[in-house]
């Protein structure tokens, strides 16, 4: 416990307190699980590693998730326009490497589920990571979909889900600000910005998504 101990305590020194209360309250919740202590590893490793976080759910089944779409039907649009406070970002998706992910975005872009999400999370020459409707990192969409880690490199540019464990990725995403490629076959990578990194630069949190457009 010396890790997320420590973790919480650096969070809160730097003035992150809502991090901070967030990752003591799902490391606790996760600790009472003793029939699934694979969460709790797998949480461990993304403080260990800096990885980018995602919401937990609850006993997520990334065999057979439960999705309210079906990827195979999506129309496999090309690109998703971010509109964001920070400028336009145009990201490529990658639908021969992540079929799901991609569907899912599309799906969600469709729904209208971005439209003025918060970023909640930048960590300069690191990630700029957004998709979650309660603005603190916690939230999702109501479920998850399957993981497809490949052999995308995490490059500056390149798009992932965020995760808190295999199988519950769900709506929130980040945008690689520099290359890491201690995350590569970890994530997701669904998508790769075409236009627009300098505004992904400008991203801080409180910045918005103001919509998403399909082409």
């Amino acid at each position: 416990w010396i890790v997320p101990v420590t973790w919480v305590y650096h969070l809160e020194q730097s003035g992150e307190m809502g991090r901070a209360r967030t990752t003591a309250e799902r490391i606790a919740g996760m600790a009472e699980e003793a029939h699934r202590p694979e969460r709790l590893l797998a949480y461990l490793e993304e403080i260990v590693t800096g990885g980018p976080a995602g919401a937990g759910e609850e006993e997520p089944d990334w065999r057979t998730p439960n999705l309210p779409f079906d990827p195979d039907t999506v129309e496999e649009a090309q690109q998703l326009v971010l509109r964001t406070t920070e400028g336009t970002i145009v990201l490529d998706l990658l639908w021969n490497t992540a079929p799901i992910a991609c569907a899912n975005m599309v799906h969600l872009a469709r729904e209208g589920f971005y439209d003025g999400i918060w970023v909640h999370r930048v960590v300069p020459g690191f990630v700029a990571q957004a998709g979650c409707p309660e603005g603190n990192g916690m939230g999702g969409p109501g479920y998850t979909i399957p993981g497809e880690p490949g052999l995308i490199p995490f490059q500056r540019g390149v798009v992932g889900m965020a995760d808190a464990g295999p199988g519950t990725a769900g709506s929130q995403f980040f945008i690689m600000l520099d290359s890491h490629r201690r995350l590569d076959t970890r994530y997701t990578a669904f998508a790769k910005v075409a236009e627009g990194m300098d505004a992904a630069e400008k991203l801080a949190v409180g910045s918005r998504i103001e919509a998403v457009d399909i082409r």
